[in-house]
């Protein structure tokens, strides 16, 4: 990919037609600075989740 997910959130945000659609992060990392960083580019809301969570989630998603 060529955008880290602030440069997507900022390409969001940038765009007429999607300016105000809701973003939501999910992350592994616990960071305080990197969930203030996300909300300060434009996500609604950052949340840390379990390594443990992504894996049943991403198997729904995307079959193996």
């Amino acid at each position: 990919p060529r955008l880290d997910g602030f440069g997507f959130i900022d390409a969001i945000r940038l765009r007429d037609d999607t300016r105000t659609t809701p973003i939501l992060v999910l992350t592994t990392e616990s960071s305080a600075d990197l969930k203030t960083k996300a909300r300060t580019a434009g996500a609604h809301s950052a949340a840390a989740i379990s390594v443990r969570t992504v894996r049943p989630v991403s198997k729904c998603i995307v079959p193996t």
